[in-house]
């Protein structure tokens, strides 16, 4: 039976028998500080094209979005025993319809000759809508006024001793979802003959409101 005779491992020389496998991949080496600013300027780009997107987005909604405001009112007839009779229009000044508008008007004669700059949240909250519908691009519309109970103030008001206000407000959607809200107030302002004025409706101090 012939053996193989092993010769001992010279010194110095390494074993491939007992010498692990070192890993083949090189270690990555430390980031370098150029590699942070640079991590940090790709990841602020991103954030700043978000944002600049979304305020892009929202700019072009305000732009193309509905916008009702609510033009001059019209006395139509205003005579002792006969009832106030009032016309308010409103326009659709947007590039896009106004959804689900709803529409609401009240008035008010201030006790003791009191004048009032707007109405008050409890009027406000106290007004009660009436569904129009949609109102399309530059359409219009307005609301008709038919009221027996401002005839008894008639003759404090064009005597000045007493103030009718007329105010209200208009609610409506748009076509990406937002909701709007236009308000307004305005003041009898009875005829001067003197000054050879007809009777108007005269803006209050505020409550002349949209978003």
């Amino acid at each position: 039976m012939n053996s193989t005779s092993q010769i001992p491992n010279p010194s110095g020389v390494p074993d491939p028998r007992k010498e692990t496998p070192s890993n083949s991949q090189p270690k990555r080496p430390p980031s370098t500080v150029g590699e942070i600013v640079m991590a940090v300027f790709v990841g602020a780009t991103v954030i700043i094209y978000i944002v600049l997107t979304c305020v892009s987005v929202q700019n072009m909604h305000v732009d193309q979005r509905a916008w009702i405001s609510a033009k001059q009112p019209h006395i139509v007839a205003f005579s002792e025993g006969n009832p106030f009779q009032l016309t308010v229009p409103f326009l659709n000044t947007g590039k896009t319809p106004a959804l689900n508008v709803e529409e609401a008007i009240s008035w008010e004669v201030p006790d003791k000759s009191k004048t009032m700059s707007k109405p008050t949240k409890e009027m406000i909250s106290a007004l009660a809508f009436v569904f129009y519908g949609a109102l399309g691009p530059q359409d219009r519309a307005q609301m008709q006024v038919v009221n027996n109970d401002v005839t008894k103030f008639y003759s404090a008001v064009q005597s000045r001793q007493a103030f009718l206000y007329f105010y209200g407000e208009v609610r409506y959607g748009d076509i990406f979802g937002g909701k709007h809200s236009t308000t307004f107030c305005v003041l009898y302002v009875p005829a001067n003959i003197i000054a050879s004025h007809e009777a108007e409706m005269t803006p209050c101090e505020s409550g002349n409101d949209m978003n």
